[in-house]
């Protein structure tokens, strides 16, 4: 298995981005504030944002996380869990389409806390965009160690450990990071 390609991204870039999505987690919802209340806190991303964000995040020199395509949000899981890879394929193509060659995009948000069951999907989400946009990120977030574990019809990793739930996710997604909640 050969090692996943690093992201095109400057030496010294370090990404720091608040976490809600820029237009809310459902549509319609507008910001409080724009982009620019970003930039102004000193995040140098902006995540996760529409492909209409893209020329104020160039302005203001912030790397941003896609969230879905132009006029819809990222699949839900359990739209990950439905559709066919071919779908998944065609769907991160769009996204990225979507986004075009603006500088400011770093990567592509996929999902948000998948159990262990979505891990053969995701690998094909991820497989996407290395095929489309290469040296982009393909964004998953994990649950985190305190999620409950179990079968995937009783729990939320889906996995006996974390440690398992960690390693599958590794092995089967092959991402170019690990990134997982922890709140409280």
């Amino acid at each position: 298995m050969s090692a996943p390609e690093p992201l095109a991204t400057p030496p010294e870039f370090f990404p720091i981005l608040p976490w809600d999505p820029l237009h809310g987690w459902k549509e319609p919802v507008e910001p409080k504030h724009g982009v620019e209340s970003i930039a102004e806190c000193n995040f140098t991303m902006a995540g996760f944002v529409k492909p209409r964000d893209l020329s104020v995040c160039e302005q203001l020199g912030l790397k941003a996380l896609m969230f879905g395509c132009a006029d819809r949000g990222p699949l839900s899981r359990d739209e990950w869990k439905k559709l066919p890879a071919e779908e998944i394929d065609a769907f991160v193509k769009r996204m990225i389409d979507d986004a075009g060659r603006s500088e400011a995009v770093l990567g592509y948000y996929l999902v948000d806390e998948p159990g262990a069951s979505l891990f053969p999907k995701l690998a094909a989400g991820v497989a996407a965009v290395r095929k489309y946009a290469p040296g982009k990120l393909a964004y998953i977030n994990l649950f985190p160690g305190y999620a409950t574990l179990g079968a995937p019809d009783t729990s939320q990793l889906e996995a006996p450990s974390f440690e398992e739930y960690l390693q599958r996710f590794v092995e089967q997604v092959r991402p170019q990071l690990v990134s997982y909640t922890r709140e409280g």
